[in-house]
């Protein structure tokens, strides 16, 4: 009887992303709460227009104390959250298995190893986000105390106007830099989590198995397929950019073959055989890809053209 890899593989992500859409929402709690905590702060203040710098960078440093608490207790929440999930990860895949991980052990484990995407350690990758955040807001501010901009043209800057629901504020954008640093993470621990209950169970072999469609970045195509030994320097473990799809799948031993006929994975164009790497399967497809390529051009095209026309 063929193993269900497509239902397995849809159960397993889905479960996956409700445990990171859950973390999500958490985190941006806590910038809604920032961005109110910042409005307050805004709204003390008269002008900016034609005040020494010395008083524009105590309202940076007023402004980037209020992030930093923010993101502090957001850090504190996700990295719960990044522990359950590498530990859901190891459950899931100790299906069948004898062994399992603690979850202390595998949540150590994925914050001391490097994050392939960036080999920024776990927290130092939240870091950088909360470092990068930082910036644009003092940026925001200095930026407007040059332009002489009234306070509510700043508050609109970082805060949103209500007209567009506030996607048009700094705030916003802290929110896309923050999912897609969750999502980072949440899939560094998740392949942590399936390595190490792999190798409890003494199956140290694995390969990299991408996405099969048009949005593979050029490092998965060309990773895909490769086969690893869990531990090993040579070693190549997702996620290996930022909002990185590309997953790892235990290799089997020969004699254990059978256990694997019939397998498949899911692709753009329907299920294919779950050992088929990206090139062929692209060489497969290319006719497909490349009309479906060129459909994508030409309604971004369409969309910007119309864009033009409406600016004008």
């Amino acid at each position: 009887m063929a193993i269900d890899e497509i239902a397995f593989n849809k159960w397993q992500s889905k479960q996956v992303d409700v445990a990171i859409g859950r973390a999500e929402r958490t985190f941006f709690g806590h910038i809604d709460r920032m961005s109110k905590e910042l409005k307050y702060l805004l709204a003390d203040v008269s002008r900016i227009d034609n005040i020494p710098k010395s008083k524009i960078d105590k309202l940076i440093q007023q402004a980037v104390a209020i992030q930093n608490t923010r993101y502090a207790d957001a850090i504190i929440d996700f990295t719960s959250d990044a522990a359950r999930l590498a530990e859901y990860a190891a459950t899931s895949e100790r299906l069948g298995l004898a062994m399992k991980v603690s979850a202390k052990d595998v949540a150590t484990i994925a914050q001391r190893t490097p994050i392939a995407a960036n080999g920024l350690l776990f927290s130092e990758h939240l870091d950088t986000l909360v470092a990068y955040n930082n910036k644009r807001l003092a940026d925001t501010i200095r930026k407007s105390w040059a332009a002489k901009d009234d306070i509510a043209d700043l508050s609109s800057l970082i805060i949103g106007t209500e007209k567009l629901r506030n996607a048009d504020g700094l705030m916003y954008k802290s929110k896309v830099a923050a999912r897609s640093s969750i999502d980072t993470a949440s899939h560094h621990s998740a392949m942590i989590g399936k390595g190490e209950t792999w190798k409890a169970n003494k199956a140290f072999k694995y390969r990299i198995q991408t996405a099969l469609d048009n949005r593979v970045t050029d490092i998965c195509q060309s990773l895909s397929g490769n086969v690893y030994e869990y531990g090993s320097a040579d070693a190549r473990l997702p996620p290996f950019h930022y909002r990185c799809r590309t997953v790892i799948v235990p290799v089997i031993d020969d004699e254990y073959a059978w256990l694997s006929e019939g397998r498949t994975q899911s692709s753009m164009y329907g299920s294919v055989n779950a050992n088929l790497t990206y090139s062929q399967w692209a060489e497969q497809n290319k006719d497909k890809i490349a009309a479906d390529n060129e459909a994508a051009r030409l309604l971004r095209n369409k969309r910007a053209r119309r864009k033009r026309a409406q600016n004008n």
